[in-house]
């Protein structure tokens, strides 16, 4: 009898220590935590209205450069909380719609770029940007207008 009870302790020891062990963090990981470790060029912008009615995304490439749709480049807009939206980034159609006022204090945009030299032996970069606009909810809607100048990259 005390082997079957010892057998039965040690068995539910064991279903305890394996339960505690496996047990899986469920703690969802939101957008922003996770760029953390991006690399990417950030830009702060400041005193922006919190009713945004769109936003317009200015870039500007050398005349050597032209941007690689087929890479699917990108503009992320989110809080520390949540996407807000997602769109494929155009050089051409650059403004995209948003009418939303922002509860937080901050704005993220994250854009995505793919570009090329162009030519026969033309380099293909990539480059993360995020914008973080400080947010100012006394000011009235407006357009929010983020300019970016791509540099010639000499390599």
């Amino acid at each position: 009898m005390n082997t079957r009870l010892l057998f039965l302790t040690i068995l539910s020891l064991s279903v305890l220590i394996f339960l505690s062990c496996s047990s899986v963090n469920t703690q969802k990981i939101s957008y922003y935590d996770s760029l953390d470790n991006l690399f990417a060029e950030r830009i702060v912008v400041s005193d922006q209205s919190s009713q945004i009615s769109n936003i317009d995304v200015n870039l500007r490439f050398p005349e050597n450069y032209k941007m690689l749709p087929e890479a699917e480049p990108f503009v992320k807009i989110f809080t520390k909380n949540e996407i807000i939206a997602e769109y494929p980034l155009k050089v051409s159609e650059n403004i995209y719609p948003l009418n939303i006022e922002i509860k937080d204090k901050e704005l993220y945009i994250h854009l995505g770029l793919f570009y090329c030299r162009e030519g026969a032996q033309g380099l293909c970069l990539m480059k993360n940007i995020i914008f973080t606009v400080e947010l100012n909810p006394s000011k009235s809607r407006e357009m929010l207008i983020l300019n970016y100048e791509v540099l010639d990259e000499e390599y």
